[in-house]
């Protein structure tokens, strides 16, 4: 059913749970225009704070380029509520369809696919975005945005380390 999801018909918007049909994965209002003429992903919807893109449920946990590289400009929404444009609706104020339908998942994204389309354009109009570094725990790779610090056994005194949340002491 995810795939198949329609906003309501109409050219209202309205407001609609989180992570029952869709997750919304949101980003700066500069980096719609290029994910919209050069990405692969689907509709956009854009609005006064930014814009965003629909994609199904917990599919951004399985993209090979995971959306945590992107945690300083893009965030995923898979609680909550949103305001979502109906069908029709395809210019502001307020939240609407920037990029029309195509094909039968036209109103969701590919989450893989939105995932490399972000780290590119971010990259274009942010700079190269910060390495990860291994967590001090796990060994898996950690990104300083969505880290946790804690002090660095191997390190003298006083000296800290990123580490996942769920490995901070």
């Amino acid at each position: 059913m995810t795939g198949r999801w329609a906003p309501p018909s109409g050219g209202d918007v309205s407001l609609l749970p989180a992570g029952r049909q869709w997750d919304m994965v949101c980003a700066p209002a500069a980096v719609g225009p290029w994910v919209t003429a050069h990405g692969r992903a689907g509709a956009m919807i854009r609005g006064d704070a930014g814009c965003a893109w629909l994609v199904p449920p917990g599919a951004t946990a399985g993209c090979r380029r995971p959306f945590a590289e992107l945690a300083q400009y893009v965030t995923v929404a898979a609680t909550g509520h949103a305001l979502i444009p109906h069908a029709g609706r395809a210019c502001g104020p307020g939240p609407h369809w920037v990029h029309p339908p195509r094909g039968p998942r036209a109103w969701m994204s590919t989450a893989c696919l939105l995932a490399d389309d972000l780290l590119i354009a971010t990259e274009l109009l942010y700079g190269p975005l910060p390495l990860p570094e291994p967590c001090p725990v796990c060994a898996a790779a950690v990104y300083a945005r969505t880290a946790e610090w804690a002090p660095d056994p191997a390190a003298p005194a006083g000296m800290w380390r990123a580490v996942h949340p769920a490995c901070a002491p």
